[in-house]
Formats: C-alpha cells, structure tokens, sequence
C-alpha cells in the first residue's frame, strides 16, 4: 500500500471582506467611532488557517507599524457547520480619533495569503458629526442631488439651503436616515 498526500490546486488566499456592522454601506475611508468594530468575513475552499504562527492566522498591521500586529486567530469563529468560512471582529475601541490604515492578512490551510487595506476616520465615541456633504451639480439649475456622511443613524434630518447674501431661499426635512 503506498501513501502519498493529495496534491493541492488552491493557490490563492482566502476572501476578505470588511463590514462595520449597522451600517449596509460602509466603504474604506468612512469615518467611524471608537464604539464601532470592523467585521471580517474569510471564506476559502481549503479552510482558514488558524495556527497562529509566524506567517500563518489572522492579523491586522495598524498604521504600517510592524510593532502594532493585532492578532485575531483565537477571535475568529467558522459558521456552523464549516469549516471554510468564518467571521471575527476587531473594535476600534483602541485606536486613537483620526485616520487609520488597517492591513488585514490572512492564510488558508493550503499556505497561502491574501490581504486588504482598509482606511478610516475615528471620531470620539457617540460623536454626531457629518463628513463630506456635497451636492451635484454644483451649480444646479433646477435640481441638485446632496450627498452626505453621518457618523451615526439620525431620526431627524433638515437641511436648509440660504444664498450667499444669508437668504434661506429652501428647507427640507427627511426622518429615519440611516
């Protein structure tokens, strides 16, 4: 009887995606607060690698600063009933308020790595803010489309538009934005 080893075809990584849970469009670069958390998702056909060592797991590099590796194998849970894919989450309770580059890297169980970058803006924690409001077209002629980021859901939203000399010339008002 001979023994030999099934010869693997998997040679990429696994699949990162990254979430921030309550928000359905959360993109890299969006401002967050201290009591967020970025949720990953892995899924590879090999499985995830988990042994933590040198090389291998689940790791976030904060900032570019080797010596700031969060390791988040032990945290990362497989969905029932698989072995392929899996979710762990990293709180931005830790981070400083301002801009942070987050490198996620991990491996499957057929030695290979894949990573993402993520960026984000921290705020204070509960801190209501909005970022990047902006209407297009810029100027308008009729009508104009505002777009806009809120640190957090908002029930209530107005908006209202004065001209340059401080005339309130429009208002609107919107609930349950999110």
């Amino acid at each position: 009887i001979r023994n030999s080893a099934a010869a693997s075809t998997d040679s990429t990584g696994p699949a990162i995606s990254c979430r921030v849970p309550g928000r359905s469009n959360f993109v890299s670069g969006d401002h967050v607060t201290r009591a967020d958390a970025l949720e990953l998702t892995l899924a590879d056909s090999s499985g995830i690698n988990l042994a933590s060592g040198i090389g291998h797991g689940i790791t976030i590099e904060i900032d570019g600063q080797a010596d700031a590796i969060v390791n988040l194998s032990d945290a990362f849970a497989f969905n029932p009933n698989s072995y392929t894919t899996g979710r762990v989450t990293y709180s931005f309770s830790k981070l400083e308020p301002g801009e942070h580059t987050l490198k996620i890297k991990a491996w499957d169980n057929a030695n290979n790595y894949a990573s993402t970058t993520v960026t984000v803006a921290v705020s204070l924690d509960k801190a209501f803010a909005i970022f990047n409001l902006l209407n297009y077209p810029n100027p308008m002629a009729g009508a104009t489309t505002f777009y806009f980021e809120l640190t957090n859901p908002a029930q209530r939203f107005t908006l209202d538009i004065f001209t340059l000399s401080g005339r309130k010339i429009w208002t609107v008002d919107h609930q349950n934005l999110a």
